[in-house]
């Protein structure tokens, strides 16, 4: 019996993520991947044919982990304090294109929260450096769904390794 009630429980809020959203919600929502017929075109991928998806999505993170390797310039405090750290950055393509919202959902900062001041210093650092990076994304155009651009929540990890 809790078996079932489990899979129902589970099966009930997979048809909630499924539905569509009031009139009223939508305009405040961000919309991941899941929900939109077009996602977000990178700077580069606009060659691509906007049908395929798959091909988009691709190009897109080619354009953004390539972004990411040739921008991101590690900290010298950090580089110092041997500061290594899987960073999640979350960010929001907007209905033009452009971006807002970049915020560290995990970040190098969190991992030495309980370090001396130094190496925390250090540590949020690098975690500006993750934003810094990825508030010079370009996009050039935005997500759609049913023709209408919506705003588009899109999460990234960067791993800052010392090599």
């Amino acid at each position: 019996m809790k078996l079932f009630f489990a899979f129902a429980l589970v099966l009930i809020s997979l048809v909630g993520l499924a539905q569509e959203p009031s009139d009223s919600i939508k305009e405040r929502q961000d919309i991941g991947t899941a929900f939109v017929e077009r996602i977000p075109v990178a700077q580069g991928c606009n060659v691509i044919d906007p049908s395929d998806q798959a091909a988009m999505k691709l190009c897109m993170q080619q354009y953004i982990y390539s972004h990411i390797g040739s921008n991101f310039k590690y900290p010298k405090k950090a580089r110092q304090q041997a500061i290594q750290a899987k960073i999640i950055v979350q960010f929001v393509i907007e209905k033009d294109a452009s971006m807002s919202n970049v915020t560290i959902k995990k970040g190098a900062a969190d991992l030495y929260k309980d370090a001396k001041p130094k190496v925390l210093a250090a540590a949020q650092e690098l975690d500006a450096e993750a934003i810094r990076v990825i508030e010079l994304l370009k996009f050039e155009m935005p997500a759609t769904q049913r023709s209408k651009p919506v705003r588009f929540t899109f999460t990234v990890p960067i791993n800052a390794k010392l090599t």
